[in-house]
């Protein structure tokens, strides 16, 4: 579990983060999959339903084995445990 960083809503360590802003401050902020899929609507651009979202980029523990985050049909990003 070395190298891994909290989500900054439910602060969980996770090996893979979203930075986004999800609300009216607009302030960046590091999502795991399942926060980002609730800020998101699990689209990487938003939607109507999420007018404060924007995509900000990913980060990655090189120290673990990820799965890379296929966006498309409201999927959040995968990690593997």
């Amino acid at each position: 579990a070395a190298k891994r960083k909290p989500c900054d809503a439910c602060a969980r360590p996770v090996d893979l983060l979203v930075r986004c802003t999800c609300d009216e401050t607009r302030a960046w902020r590091m999502l795991c999959g399942r926060c980002w899929r609730d800020a998101s609507g699990g689209v990487p651009d938003g939607d109507a339903d999420h007018p404060h979202y924007r995509y900000g980029g990913l980060w990655k523990n090189r120290a673990a084995k990820l799965q890379t985050p296929k966006f498309g049909k409201g999927k959040a990003p995968v990690e593997k445990e």
